[in-house]
């Protein structure tokens, strides 16, 4: 069982989330996506079973990673995925390029929506490609995609790809099922290709999933 109630001292020199504060001891660092938890007793065990295995090589994947791949899907969202279609990546922003680069050509427009981690828009103009942005909005106390300025800017610039973000990287948002309908139709309509980060997918399911065990327990 996590204990999330308890405090860990991460201000020691050597950790970047929290070493570049300076002089402020009641700031919460949220710049950057990194666990303030303790890591599971499980997840420590089986690195520390593996080192001891003394062999640091290159290696690669086996069944048991598509088994778990696999079932981690159709249980978590019902998703039955076919493990011949999946193509492994060692991070989001290389995955991302690599979309560009084969699905777009240069001096293509591709749109993104901002706020958003920076590293995304860098990788459309690190590939030579035309950075188009449609600004969210702010109302109330949560951002929302202006569809106006979407569509408009789309058809004007001849926008080729959307580079989405769900949940959305840094406001947080979980695009509702009727948004993400808007989105589609017009990239439908207008024959674009939507790259979707969803990195942060499975901490929705984590909050879900905790929100209703606290509401089990009051019940």
């Amino acid at each position: 069982m996590i204990n999330f109630d308890e405090l860990i001292d991460r201000n020691t020199p050597e950790d970047l989330k929290h070493a570049r504060i300076k002089g402020i001891n009641d700031l919460i660092p949220m710049w950057v996506a990194d666990m303030d938890f303790r890591t599971p007793d499980e997840v420590v065990d089986a690195l520390v079973e593996q080192a001891k295995r003394g062999v640091y090589g290159y290696s690669e994947a086996d069944e048991s990673y598509d088994h778990a791949l696999v079932s981690w899907y159709k249980r978590r969202y019902g998703w039955d995925v076919d493990p011949k279609t999946v193509l492994k990546m060692p991070g989001v922003v290389l995955g991302i390029s690599d979309s560009i680069n084969a699905l777009t050509k240069v001096n293509d427009s591709i749109l993104i929506f901002e706020p958003l981690y920076g590293p995304i828009g860098r990788a459309v103009k690190g590939s030579g490609r035309n950075l188009v942005i449609s600004d969210l909005v702010m109302k109330g106390s949560r951002y929302e995609i202006d569809f106006d300025d979407f569509e408009k800017k789309v058809r004007e610039n001849d926008v080729k790809m959307l580079i989405f973000c769900n949940p959305h990287n840094p406001a947080g948002r979980v695009w509702t099922r009727e948004e993400l309908l808007k989105v589609g139709d017009i990239c439908l309509k207008n024959h674009m290709i939507i790259v979707s980060d969803e990195i942060h997918a499975d901490f929705y399911i984590a909050v879900i999933s905790i929100s209703r065990s606290l509401l089990c327990q009051k019940n």
